[in-house]
Order: C-alpha cells, then structure tokens, then sequence
C-alpha cells in the first residue's frame, strides 16, 4: 500500500509526462552492451503503468511524441504551452 501513497504523493506534483516511445525509424544511439529486449519491457512496462495511472485517474496531462527530433521538440513545446 505504501507504493501507491508514495506515487500519489508524486504524482501531484507533476503537470505533464512526455512519452517518446521505441520507433526504429527515429532510433536513439545506445551503447553496444544494451539489452534490446530489456529496453521493449521497460517501454511495455512504462505504457502499462500510465495506462493504470490514467485509469485511476491519478496521471497528469500525458502526451506521446513522435517523429523525429524536431517534431518530438515541437510537439513537447505546444503541450507544455510553450
């Protein structure tokens, strides 16, 4: 029970979350001795835990950017009202 008072505790304190998830055709440099797989868990991870979050009605405004840098970046700018 602890786990959950301490996310929403956090959780109040954030406006938005920016998700840039996997996509081969924007691929980001990683060091040669990153499991890949690990990496896809990690992301499933993460998008299930928004999704929970977003369902308990706990999770902030959440954008997905997408694209390459720049559109990531011009995106990330209009959700932060930038």
């Amino acid at each position: 029970m602890r786990i959950v008072e301490l996310v929403e505790t956090s959780m109040a304190d954030v406006d938005l979350i920016a998700v840039v998830p996997l996509d081969p055709r924007h691929a980001i440099a990683v060091p040669d001795e990153e499991d890949p797989e690990l990496r896809e868990a990690m992301e499933d991870a993460l998008l299930e835990a928004l999704d929970d979050l977003d369902r308990d009605g706990l999770a902030p405004s959440i954008v997905t950017l997408t694209g390459n840098p720049e559109q990531r970046l011009a995106q990330l700018e209009r959700a932060a009202g930038l």
